[in-house]
Protein backbone atom coordinates (compact mmCIF):
# COMPACT_ATOMS: atom_id res chain seq x y z
CA UNK A 1 0.00 0.00 0.00
CA UNK A 2 2.69 2.65 0.76
CA UNK A 3 4.27 1.36 -2.65
CA UNK A 4 1.19 2.32 -4.21
CA UNK A 5 0.87 5.94 -2.55
CA UNK A 6 4.67 6.98 -3.41
CA UNK A 7 3.62 5.42 -7.14
CA UNK A 8 0.75 8.03 -7.35
CA UNK A 9 3.07 10.60 -6.40
CA UNK A 10 6.49 9.63 -8.68
CA UNK A 11 5.67 6.83 -10.46
CA UNK A 12 9.59 6.70 -11.38
CA UNK A 13 11.06 6.58 -7.86
CA UNK A 14 13.80 3.78 -7.23
CA UNK A 15 11.86 2.20 -4.62
CA UNK A 16 8.74 2.02 -7.28
CA UNK A 17 10.85 0.55 -10.01
CA UNK A 18 12.66 -2.14 -7.32
CA UNK A 19 9.42 -3.06 -5.85
CA UNK A 20 7.76 -3.66 -9.95
CA UNK A 21 11.30 -6.06 -10.02
CA UNK A 22 10.04 -7.97 -7.22
CA UNK A 23 6.78 -8.39 -7.83
CA UNK A 24 7.56 -9.50 -11.64
CA UNK A 25 9.32 -12.56 -9.95
CA UNK A 26 7.01 -12.93 -6.88
CA UNK A 27 5.82 -15.93 -8.68
CA UNK A 28 8.60 -18.23 -8.69
CA UNK A 29 8.83 -21.18 -6.73
CA UNK A 30 10.37 -20.75 -3.03
CA UNK A 31 10.40 -17.05 -4.12
CA UNK A 32 10.41 -16.02 -0.58
CA UNK A 33 13.10 -18.30 0.39
CA UNK A 34 15.78 -16.89 -2.33
CA UNK A 35 14.49 -13.25 -1.11
CA UNK A 36 15.39 -14.11 2.64
CA UNK A 37 18.65 -15.90 1.51
CA UNK A 38 20.05 -13.28 0.10
CA UNK A 39 19.04 -10.25 2.72
CA UNK A 40 20.31 -12.79 5.50
CA UNK A 41 23.69 -13.27 3.06
CA UNK A 42 23.70 -9.08 2.75
CA UNK A 43 23.12 -8.80 6.36
CA UNK A 44 25.18 -11.18 8.14
CA UNK A 45 28.05 -8.69 9.01
CA UNK A 46 25.83 -6.41 11.09
CA UNK A 47 24.13 -9.02 13.03
CA UNK A 48 26.41 -9.55 15.83
CA UNK A 49 27.34 -8.47 19.12
CA UNK A 50 30.93 -7.12 17.63
CA UNK A 51 28.87 -4.98 14.93
CA UNK A 52 26.47 -3.87 17.37
CA UNK A 53 29.42 -2.89 20.00
CA UNK A 54 31.04 -1.56 16.89
CA UNK A 55 28.39 0.99 16.06
CA UNK A 56 26.79 1.70 18.87
CA UNK A 57 30.23 2.54 21.44
CA UNK A 58 30.51 5.98 22.69
CA UNK A 59 34.37 6.83 20.72
CA UNK A 60 33.35 6.93 17.54
CA UNK A 61 35.46 8.18 14.57
CA UNK A 62 34.25 11.65 12.70
CA UNK A 63 35.93 11.68 9.58
CA UNK A 64 34.96 15.54 9.34
CA UNK A 65 36.73 16.31 12.24
CA UNK A 66 39.88 14.82 10.43
CA UNK A 67 40.08 17.80 8.32
CA UNK A 68 40.65 20.42 11.22
CA UNK A 69 43.42 18.83 13.67
CA UNK A 70 46.62 16.71 12.52
CA UNK A 71 45.35 13.42 12.84
CA UNK A 72 46.63 9.80 12.69
CA UNK A 73 43.98 7.04 12.59
CA UNK A 74 45.44 3.75 12.19
CA UNK A 75 43.20 0.53 10.96
CA UNK A 76 44.43 -2.45 12.03
CA UNK A 77 43.09 -5.33 9.54
CA UNK A 78 43.81 -9.25 9.70
CA UNK A 79 45.58 -9.90 6.61
CA UNK A 80 44.42 -13.68 6.67
CA UNK A 81 41.19 -13.67 8.09
CA UNK A 82 38.89 -11.76 5.58
CA UNK A 83 35.97 -12.70 7.26
CA UNK A 84 35.05 -8.75 8.19
CA UNK A 85 35.91 -7.43 4.58
CA UNK A 86 32.73 -6.10 4.41
CA UNK A 87 32.60 -3.88 7.14
CA UNK A 88 36.19 -2.72 6.20
CA UNK A 89 35.09 -1.78 2.87
CA UNK A 90 32.23 0.22 4.64
CA UNK A 91 34.45 2.64 6.60
CA UNK A 92 36.24 2.90 3.61
CA UNK A 93 33.47 4.04 1.34
CA UNK A 94 32.07 6.14 4.04
CA UNK A 95 35.77 8.12 4.96
CA UNK A 96 35.97 8.96 1.00
CA UNK A 97 32.34 9.83 0.51
CA UNK A 98 31.70 11.60 3.83
CA UNK A 99 35.25 13.73 3.62
CA UNK A 100 34.18 14.52 -0.57
CA UNK A 101 31.07 16.17 0.17
CA UNK A 102 32.40 17.77 3.35
CA UNK A 103 35.04 19.44 1.19
CA UNK A 104 32.79 20.84 -1.38
CA UNK A 105 30.97 22.49 0.44
CA UNK A 106 33.28 23.38 2.78
CA UNK A 107 34.74 27.26 2.91
CA UNK A 108 37.07 27.75 5.76
CA UNK A 109 40.81 26.19 5.47
CA UNK A 110 41.01 22.57 6.38
CA UNK A 111 43.82 19.75 6.04
CA UNK A 112 44.19 17.70 3.48
CA UNK A 113 43.69 13.99 4.10
CA UNK A 114 46.42 11.53 3.09
CA UNK A 115 44.97 7.87 3.24
CA UNK A 116 47.75 4.86 2.72
CA UNK A 117 46.01 2.20 1.72
CA UNK A 118 48.86 -0.66 2.53
CA UNK A 119 48.48 -4.35 0.52
CA UNK A 120 45.95 -2.29 -0.82
CA UNK A 121 45.65 -5.04 -3.64
CA UNK A 122 44.93 -8.23 -0.89
CA UNK A 123 42.42 -6.38 1.18
CA UNK A 124 38.73 -5.61 0.88
CA UNK A 125 37.59 -4.26 -2.41
CA UNK A 126 36.47 -0.40 -2.04
CA UNK A 127 33.14 0.22 -4.05
CA UNK A 128 33.67 2.81 -6.70
CA UNK A 129 37.20 3.00 -6.13
CA UNK A 130 37.90 3.70 -9.63
CA UNK A 131 35.66 6.72 -9.62
CA UNK A 132 36.37 7.59 -6.22
CA UNK A 133 40.01 8.20 -6.77
CA UNK A 134 39.72 10.35 -9.75
CA UNK A 135 37.73 13.33 -8.19
CA UNK A 136 39.11 13.11 -4.84
CA UNK A 137 42.61 15.56 -5.24
CA UNK A 138 40.70 18.71 -6.75
CA UNK A 139 38.63 17.81 -2.95
CA UNK A 140 42.19 18.01 -0.68
CA UNK A 141 41.99 14.29 -0.15
CA UNK A 142 45.22 11.92 -1.09
CA UNK A 143 45.79 8.40 -1.40
CA UNK A 144 48.88 6.35 -1.82
CA UNK A 145 47.80 2.52 -2.48
CA UNK A 146 50.64 0.01 -1.89
CA UNK A 147 50.77 -2.86 -3.95
CA UNK A 148 53.00 -5.91 -4.64
CA UNK A 149 52.35 -6.61 -8.14
CA UNK A 150 49.65 -4.96 -11.22
CA UNK A 151 48.46 -8.98 -11.47
CA UNK A 152 46.91 -8.32 -7.63
CA UNK A 153 45.30 -5.15 -8.53
CA UNK A 154 43.77 -6.80 -11.68
CA UNK A 155 42.32 -9.93 -9.67
CA UNK A 156 40.66 -7.53 -7.33
CA UNK A 157 39.30 -4.55 -9.54
CA UNK A 158 39.07 -6.32 -13.10
CA UNK A 159 39.56 -4.04 -16.20
CA UNK A 160 38.44 -0.66 -13.41
CA UNK A 161 42.86 -1.59 -12.45
CA UNK A 162 43.79 0.08 -15.45
CA UNK A 163 42.13 3.49 -14.41
CA UNK A 164 43.33 3.34 -10.63
CA UNK A 165 46.71 2.92 -12.39
CA UNK A 166 45.79 6.01 -14.73
CA UNK A 167 44.89 8.12 -11.82
CA UNK A 168 47.70 8.27 -9.73
CA UNK A 169 49.95 11.49 -10.51
CA UNK A 170 53.36 9.41 -9.22
CA UNK A 171 54.32 5.81 -9.31
CA UNK A 172 57.27 4.51 -7.03
CA UNK A 173 58.39 1.27 -8.20
CA UNK A 174 60.16 -0.88 -5.57
CA UNK A 175 61.43 -3.63 -7.92
CA UNK A 176 59.66 -7.32 -7.93
CA UNK A 177 59.97 -10.61 -10.19
CA UNK A 178 56.04 -9.85 -11.71
CA UNK A 179 56.70 -9.40 -15.77
CA UNK A 180 53.41 -7.67 -16.23
CA UNK A 181 54.13 -4.86 -13.85
CA UNK A 182 57.88 -4.83 -15.39
CA UNK A 183 56.47 -4.06 -18.61
CA UNK A 184 54.37 -1.29 -17.41
CA UNK A 185 57.07 -0.15 -15.33
CA UNK A 186 59.40 -0.23 -18.61
CA UNK A 187 57.01 1.24 -21.04
CA UNK A 188 56.20 4.53 -18.32
CA UNK A 189 60.21 5.14 -17.65
CA UNK A 190 61.19 4.06 -21.04
CA UNK A 191 63.62 1.41 -20.51
CA UNK A 192 63.93 -2.30 -21.32
CA UNK A 193 62.30 -4.92 -19.41
CA UNK A 194 65.32 -6.90 -18.21
CA UNK A 195 66.57 -3.57 -16.78
CA UNK A 196 63.81 -3.64 -14.89
CA UNK A 197 63.31 -6.62 -13.56
CA UNK A 198 67.03 -6.60 -12.68
CA UNK A 199 67.24 -3.87 -10.57
CA UNK A 200 69.33 -3.50 -7.37
CA UNK A 201 67.55 -4.58 -4.25
CA UNK A 202 67.40 -0.93 -2.60
CA UNK A 203 67.15 0.93 -6.04
CA UNK A 204 63.67 2.68 -6.50
CA UNK A 205 61.93 4.76 -9.62
CA UNK A 206 60.14 7.33 -9.00
CA UNK A 207 57.99 8.22 -12.42
CA UNK A 208 55.93 11.53 -11.46
CA UNK A 209 53.30 12.96 -14.23
CA UNK A 210 55.42 15.67 -16.13
CA UNK A 211 59.00 15.42 -15.02
CA UNK A 212 61.66 12.66 -15.92
CA UNK A 213 61.56 9.24 -14.29
CA UNK A 214 63.98 9.17 -11.46
CA UNK A 215 66.31 6.75 -9.84
CA UNK A 216 65.99 7.27 -5.92
CA UNK A 217 67.12 5.34 -3.15
CA UNK A 218 64.65 4.15 0.25
CA UNK A 219 65.07 6.94 2.86
CA UNK A 220 66.85 4.84 5.99
CA UNK A 221 64.07 5.73 8.42
CA UNK A 222 66.18 3.56 11.71
CA UNK A 223 69.21 6.34 11.09
CA UNK A 224 66.97 9.53 12.03
CA UNK A 225 68.23 11.29 14.74
CA UNK A 226 64.48 10.76 16.79
CA UNK A 227 63.80 7.80 15.36
CA UNK A 228 65.99 4.63 17.96
CA UNK A 229 64.72 7.57 21.34
CA UNK A 230 61.05 7.06 20.07
CA UNK A 231 60.89 3.76 19.03
CA UNK A 232 62.03 2.78 22.59
CA UNK A 233 59.19 5.06 24.18
CA UNK A 234 56.81 3.37 21.90
CA UNK A 235 57.11 -0.42 22.86
CA UNK A 236 57.24 0.95 26.63
CA UNK A 237 53.68 2.73 25.88
CA UNK A 238 52.14 -0.67 23.79
CA UNK A 239 53.50 -2.71 26.46
CA UNK A 240 51.31 -0.24 29.15
CA UNK A 241 48.58 -0.79 27.04
CA UNK A 242 48.46 -4.97 26.56
CA UNK A 243 49.07 -4.57 30.32
CA UNK A 244 45.70 -2.82 30.62
CA UNK A 245 44.26 -5.01 28.12
CA UNK A 246 43.76 -2.23 25.67
CA UNK A 247 43.57 -3.55 21.80
CA UNK A 248 45.69 -1.04 19.49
Amino acid sequence: MLIDEVAEEAPYAFAVSHYAIMKSGKEAEKMIGSIRGVCSGELSHYRFDGANRLFTMENQVHFEALRYQKTALFVHISDVDRSMDRLVALFYEQLFRILIKANERESQPFYPVHVILDDFACGCRVADFESIISVIRSRGIYVSAVIQSIAQLETKYKERSATIVENCDAILYLGGNDPQTARLIAERANKPVHEILSMPVGDMLLIQRGQPVRKVKRYALEEHCEMPERASERREEMTGMENEGICV
